[in-house]
């Protein structure tokens, strides 16, 4: 007989094999009922492992006892630093309760503990993976004859030969067990192929004082109604970055209980979007959702809109879609996806001059310039601010007959005609507004008033409040000229 891996014969011990820890701390459920799914009872050796068919090795024949179970099933813990749990890490746990003859003989060895997922919870002719090299899952090899999932999500003996001491005197009466067990949840394959989880064990190998009794293993169990909701996006080039593009979604729906789910009666994909009303104000556009009944994978593609571009996407730098589902037996999930919205500023300058008789050859000659900008970029900028110390009069060109306008504001602090006062022109409002230079709001440019009009080039007329508060869109080229004597 070998030195236990990890000895349990001392209470409020433990240890770790393989990113799994091993505690006999605070085995008490505190409910009084042990959620037995396998039990096995021999002398000497015993091994097996649930399943709803007929017991292969030492299993119990009650279906109460030995049956199958859901990964769903298997409750979760977040280590918390207690027992050799590393805190913040999501478990997986399993309570192990030994039954054995007092004395000497309430120890016990567990030689073998392989945690297998599949597709199905009652098959047959299982083969123990045994000692098994670093890494190994068995995508293909032991497990269950015949074609099947068979993925190892946990093996005692992964690396080499590893066994435990127990002590089944350490715990007795109902509810408590002997050994509390925690697979790190990232060892499981959550999705519908691999929805069952069997757990083999064999005890009593190290013989001797060691041997095997009526050993019971508990998780949660019964009839469970559950899905799993995915979704993903991906983009031409990886990222959102001009308007029009597909972002294609993908959306599954899968099936990971034991109960038939029916009446998956809506899925919704919602988009978050942000838009700028008319006026001074802004605020986020209305999330545009589409519905659908559908189920199993689902293509669901939208365009890149130069909203998204404009905004960076709200701010967040990302074009984030949500799709909620739900069914007759289940409460609803969500599933969220992005993509990354990639900005490409560019902006191009072009100068213009012109003089009386094509050269300059008399002083106090006049030289006229345009000068164009145009951004060529992928998202609209910040109005352009031009300047050049070589020249005079340097301005805009303006439209005058898009004057700059700014809502009135009545007594009460809010816009008149914003009967919501929620600042947005809404549909049945009528605001009432004037040229931002115009201070005493008579509409006449009086002595020291400027009024405001947008930049030609300004071709979508987005100029909000005043002149620099504007912005050069995507394709738009805004003029100004200037002189030279």
């Amino acid at each position: 007989m070998t030195t236990a891996t990890v000895d349990l014969t001392v209470a409020g011990t433990g240890g770790t094999i393989n990113g799994a820890v091993f505690t006999n701390q605070s085995t008490n459920s505190g409910t009084g009922i042990f959620n037995t799914f396998v039990q096995l009872q021999d002398k000497g050796i015993e091994q097996g492992y649930n399943s709803d068919a007929a017991p292969q090795f030492d299993e119990s024949t009650s279906h109460k006892h030995n049956h199958s179970i859901l990964l769903a099933d298997v409750p979760i813990f977040i280590g918390d630093g207690t027992g050799g749990t590393v805190e913040g890490v999501v478990y997986r746990e399993f309570r192990f309760d030994a039954n054995e003859v007092g004395g000497a003989g309430r120890l016990l060895s567990l030689d073998k503990l392989e945690i297998w997922q599949e597709e199905s919870g009652s098959l047959t002719g299982f083969t123990s993976a045994g000692s098994a090299a670093a890494g190994v899952h068995y995508a293909s090899g032991p497990g269950f004859a015949g074609t099947h999932t068979d993925y190892l999500a946990y093996n005692l003996d992964e690396g080499g030969d590893h066994w435990i001491a127990i002590d089944s005197g350490l715990s007795s009466g109902s509810g408590k067990g002997d050994m509390r067990v925690f697979i790190p949840d990232s060892y499981f394959i959550n999705d519908a192929a691999h929805r069952y989880v069997t757990l083999f064990s064999e005890f009593g190998a190290q013989g001797g004082n060691y041997g095997g009794g009526v050993n019971s293993t508990s998780a949660g169990s019964g009839n469970t109604a559950t899905f799993l909701l995915n979704k993903t996006a991906s983009v031409d080039g990886g990222t959102a970055n001009t308007a029009g593009e597909v972002i294609s979604y993908s959306i599954t729906l899968s099936n990971v209980g034991n109960v038939g789910l029916t009446g998956v009666t809506s899925i919704r994909s919602c988009r978050d979007r942000t838009g700028r009303s008319a006026g001074r104000s802004s605020r986020s556009a209305p999330t545009a959702c589409s519905m659908s009944a559908r189920s199993g994978p689902t293509p669901a593609p939208t365009r890149v809109q130069q909203s998204d571009l404009d905004s960076n996407s709200g701010g967040d730098g990302t074009i984030d879609n949500t799709v909620t589902a739900d069914t007759t037996q289940t409460t609803a999930l969500s599933a969220s996806a992005n993509v990354a919205v990639e900005l490409r500023p560019s902006v191009t300058l072009a100068k213009a001059a012109t003089v009386a008789g094509g050269t300059a050859d008399g002083a106090g000659e006049v030289i006229s310039y345009t000068v164009d900008v145009t951004n060529d970029g992928n998202f609209a900028q910040a109005d352009p601010v031009v300047s050049d110390p070589s020249v005079s009069d340097l301005a805009a060109v303006l439209n005058l007959a898009a004057p700059v306008l700014t809502p009135e504001l009545g007594g009460d602090g809010f816009y008149i005609g914003d009967t919501d006062h929620d600042g947005i022109l809404d549909a049945g409002e009528t605001w009432s507004f004037f040229n931002v230079g115009d201070l005493d709001q008579n509409g006449m440019e009086d002595l020291g008033e400027t009024f405001e009009f947008r930049n030609s080039g300004d071709t979508n007329l987005d100029v909000y409040g005043h002149v620099g508060d504007g912005r050069i869109n995507v394709g738009e080229t805004w003029h100004y000229t200037a002189s030279h004597t």
